[in-house]
């Protein structure tokens, strides 16, 4: 009993400084120099509004199952928001642009959190169809795309209300506050015809569709001011919505895939393939207003296919091989061990694998998300100043709020 100065110092006391689940347990010396343990507790700790500072939502796997978590770059516990047995296994999560809510999809349909109260705010579950498609936006509100048997539906679920279906088609993304849309119809040879729609989520009203062009990924900036999308002619365009002004961001005959936009609208990464070379790019203006473009991976070696960029485009987050990261950063310093809070290189025996006498165990080669610090100027990034940093280790499905 800490407090009982016949057990332990009355000064002693702990403070959970961090959201997440912490696992606890009291060790007592008795008089004879033995160590009881008694038994451990599970304690978990939620966090307040502005607790985390850059809220960043993965799928955790677990033991035939997912569940979805809540974690802040500096965070070393994750905040599990739902568990197998209530919500079932968790396909998709997303995280509002504020940081207050996070959208879940399972089996059942769909669920939104308050994070800071783990409280249910909305929720979506279809008499039939799948739930492909899936956007958190500020006020609890969330858009999802419906696949039935007649076809792709794109809805908007609110707290306390009935379901609101916008529009046919498919949900590219939807900006941060919710009253612009990104949609596309029918996938024909990897593209679909992209529309820009206008929603006020308040009350419920749609405006009419305005149609962009062929499109395989878009994106929207927080505001909704600046659409991009990669065209059939492997462009990046950026578009301001209000007036339709057009800037091609990057052209050329690579395969463009994994778009991603920072919250202002100001930056962007894309991976490209040419042949046998691989890169992600990240492009953003400079002081000037000039639009750069330079390659993460021949700065770094880091390459992935899955990334998301935060609100200011600062920081990267690509889902990819821990493994390999590993490998970079003793290559770039020339170290052979690394600190354990910089990247976890634990190794693990993989049970389904076969087991032998002697030799080395197996490995499993071990997978999550992983942040770069892209802040400064390029010509300074390198694997091993760029703060790589593992998150959490998950399947791809992950996303991080903004903007801040």
């Amino acid at each position: 009993f800490i407090g009982d100065d016949r057990r332990s110092d009355p000064s002693t006391w702990f403070a959970f400084q961090k959201p997440g689940e912490y696992e606890v347990r009291l060790d007592v010396t008795d008089k004879f120099d033995q160590v009881i343990h008694a038994p451990s507790i599970k304690v978990r700790v939620r966090p307040g509004p502005l607790s985390y500072a850059q809220p960043v939502a993965v799928i955790e796997p677990l033991t035939g199952s997912t569940r979805a978590v809540v974690m802040d770059y500096t965070a070393s516990n994750a905040l599990p928001l739902s568990s197998p047995t209530n919500e079932g296994g968790i396909d998709m999560v997303d995280v509002s642009a504020d940081g207050r809510f996070l959208a879940m999809v399972s089996e059942f349909g769909l669920l939104v959190k308050e994070i800071a109260s783990g409280d249910p705010v909305a929720s979506f579950l279809p008499a039939a169809g799948e739930i492909v498609s899936l956007q958190a936006v500020e006020d609890g509100n969330a858009y999802i795309t419906l696949e039935t048997a007649g076809g792709l539906a794109t809805w908007l679920i609110r707290p306390a209300c009935d379901p609101l279906k916008v529009c046919d088609g498919f949900l590219f993304d939807a900006s941060g506050i919710g009253t612009v849309l990104a949609i596309g119809d029918k996938l024909e040879k990897n593209f679909r015809q992209l529309r820009v729609v206008s929603v006020d989520p308040a009350y419920g009203q749609v405006g009419e569709p305005l149609l962009i062009g062929k499109a395989s990924e878009a994106k929207l900036s927080r505001d909704g001011r600046y659409l991009f999308h990669i065209d059939d002619q492997s462009r990046i365009v950026r578009r301001h919505v209000p007036s339709g002004d057009v800037e091609f961001l990057a052209t050329g005959s690579d395969r463009k895939s994994g778009l991603a936009a920072s919250g202002d609208g100001d930056s962007i990464a894309f991976a490209s393939e040419m042949g046998e070379r691989r890169d992600i790019i990240l492009g953003r203006y400079d002081m000037g207003g000039v639009f750069q473009l330079a390659s993460v991976t021949d700065r770094t070696g880091f390459y992935a296919e899955h990334m998301l960029l935060n609100g200011d485009g600062s920081y990267l987050l690509a889902y990819g091989s821990r493994d390999e990261l590993v490998a970079l950063v003793r290559k770039a310093r020339g170290d052979e061990t690394l600190a354990a809070d910089e990247v976890d290189a634990e190794k693990l025996v993989d049970d389904d694998a076969p087991q032998y006498s002697s030799g080395p165990p197996s490995r499993r080669e071990r997978y999550g998300v992983i942040r770069l610090d892209l802040s400064g100027s390029p010509d300074g990034w390198s694997i091993s100043t760029v703060n790589p940093r593992f998150v959490a280790e998950s399947s791809a499905g992950f996303a991080i709020a903004g903007p801040f």
